[in-house]
């Protein structure tokens, strides 16, 4: 986040690709009231986190990807809705 900061303060949004196993723990270690905003393009994560993150980061977003033959009974389809609102 330094590095980023420092070449190019000027970053509206940034869109860590983190597949790590202790996702919890590297958001409060390297983003925790950071700017810029958060969004993750390619999340590999249970759904319950990424309630976590937009509570506790204020992340702005997911963009997981294959969800185009997801049906409305899929977990991701329930979480998309319960967002929505």
């Amino acid at each position: 986040m330094d590095i980023w900061h420092a070449a190019a303060p000027k970053i509206d949004v940034l869109g860590p690709d983190l597949y790590l196993p202790d996702f919890k723990r590297h958001m409060r270690e390297l983003y925790a009231g950071r700017q810029p905003a958060l969004s993750f393009p390619k999340p590999a994560l249970p759904f319950r986190i990424w309630f976590w993150a937009i509570g506790q980061h204020a992340t702005l977003g997911f963009s997981p990807f294959g969800i185009e033959d997801v049906s409305e009974a899929h977990p991701l389809a329930k979480a998309y809705k319960v967002l929505r609102a």
